[in-house]
């Protein structure tokens, strides 16, 4: 599958790249190679992301099963941003996006666990977007 150290090191982000490679294989007649990167980086998040993938990682985080309150206040925001008239659709993504990869890293962090590099570089990328 091609995991890292990184990767090894934040066993709860490699289910993204087993994922993808599992819709490489399986459904190759019908995926691309950017809906497997999509895939790849829904956990992480990662510089460069497309927009499918940014709404995959959003999607994943917000989604209705997820109960914690963090999660749950980030749904209405997006929500919320998303309905609001003229809404910079773009920066709306990009907005819950840094919300979403600030508070991973703030909980990773007080939890004494590694943040992946690819979040960080995500973060920057977004950072930079968001000038």
């Amino acid at each position: 599958i091609g995991f890292t150290d990184d990767d090894i090191a934040s066993p709860a982000v490699l289910h993204a790249k087993a994922g993808a490679k599992i819709a490489e294989k399986e459904f190759a007649y019908c995926t691309d190679s950017s809906i497997c990167r999509a895939i790849a980086q829904h956990t992480t998040g990662a510089s460069g992301m497309s927009l499918s993938a940014k709404i995959l990682f959003i999607a994943d985080y917000v989604e209705p099963t997820r109960r914690w309150e963090v999660c749950k206040a980030t749904r209405r925001i997006l929500y919320d941003s998303l309905s609001e008239k003229n809404a910079d659709k773009y920066r709306v993504l990009d907005s819950v996006m840094l919300r979403i990869l600030t508070q991973t890293q703030e909980h990773l962090t007080e939890s004494g666990k590694k943040v992946h590099p690819d979040a960080i570089k995500c973060k920057e990328f977004i950072l930079k977007a968001l000038e």
